[in-house]
């Protein structure tokens, strides 16, 4: 009779583990997914450039002495050579993992979404960069980064200020 009881007992610890586990796994499966996931293709970029806080195109102007329409010419192949986005596909998988596809290769690495939707961070090796998102839906997603730095543009032995902000807008 004890044999019997001790098999019972085990079988209801076996079945009572089984009903945790499966509690959790629906748990698991009931978690909203990310907007973000899934393929994004690129739709368009918008750039925008100053150079000691002027406009890109009246900066080069007085620096470089141009004419408006030849100032107009190198911005916009200035632009043209930095738009590496045309072209590619980001991915996003439920697993936190990211691939970005381009001619020129790929990139592969994890990312992570603030809990507001509006920080994208996308970790590849040891570099993080953090996007602000500026809108996110099913179908849509507009990015946003801006960066700055010191350089002499001009060769005038003084460093100038280089700021560029992006807002990309990729569709899936």
């Amino acid at each position: 009779m004890k044999k019997w009881f001790n098999l019972g007992a085990l079988l209801l610890m076996v079945s009572g583990s089984l009903v945790f586990t499966s509690c959790k796994d629906d748990d698991d499966d009931n978690e909203p997914e990310s907007p973000l996931v899934g393929v994004w293709a690129y739709e368009s970029l918008d750039i925008s450039i100053t150079i000691n806080e002027v406009d890109f195109i009246d900066y080069i102007i007085e620096a470089f002495d141009l004419t408006q329409a030849e100032a107009e010419e190198f911005e916009e192949e200035f632009i043209e050579e930095m738009n590496e986005f045309d072209g590619m596909k980001w991915t996003f998988t439920k697993d936190s993992k990211f691939t970005v596809t381009s001619p020129e290769g790929n990139e592969n690495g994890t990312w992570s979404l603030s809990a507001d939707n509006k920080k994208l961070s996308l970790t590849s090796g040891t570099e993080t960069d953090v996007i602000t998102v500026k809108s996110l839906t099913s179908s849509k997603m507009e990015l946003f980064y801006a960066e700055e730095y010191e350089e002499d543009m001009d060769e005038d032995g003084e460093d100038d200020v280089f700021a560029i902000s992006m807002t990309l807008k990729l569709k899936k």
